[in-house]
């Protein structure tokens, strides 16, 4: 029989007992911070969540622990700045997003291959 947990975190580890995930539920949903970790428990990714839809900041990160994106959420879509950075840190693009539709583009640096 399988568990189910409606309220608190939840941590999953590798077979090497390594961290791989740590989610914070609320009402058997995704609810408030939750992270994720590369295979070598460096974390790559934090999210926010509200009842289940991405809500608030998402960053993912460089294997060297530098951002390379922050965006915010709101119900589920990109809704605010998001901004792009190389593994130095430098900041590359900044989108203005509404409601998950590109406002505005601003590109800081030339000469990168844009994901």
């Amino acid at each position: 029989m399988k568990a189910e947990i409606k309220n608190g975190k939840i941590r999953t580890f590798r077979k090497n007992g390594i961290i791989s995930t740590e989610i914070s539920v609320h009402n058997g949903q995704m609810h408030g911070k939750s992270k994720f970790y590369n295979s070598e428990g460096k974390i790559w990714n934090e999210v926010e969540y509200k009842e289940g839809e991405l809500s608030g900041m998402n960053i993912i990160y460089y294997p060297n622990g530098k951002i390379k994106l922050e965006e915010t959420y709101l119900d589920g879509k990109r809704n605010g700045i998001s901004r792009c950075y190389n593994d130095k840190g430098v900041l590359l693009v900044e989108d203005t997003y509404e409601k998950d539709i590109l406002k505005e583009r601003k590109v800081k640096m030339i000469g990168f291959i844009y994901f």
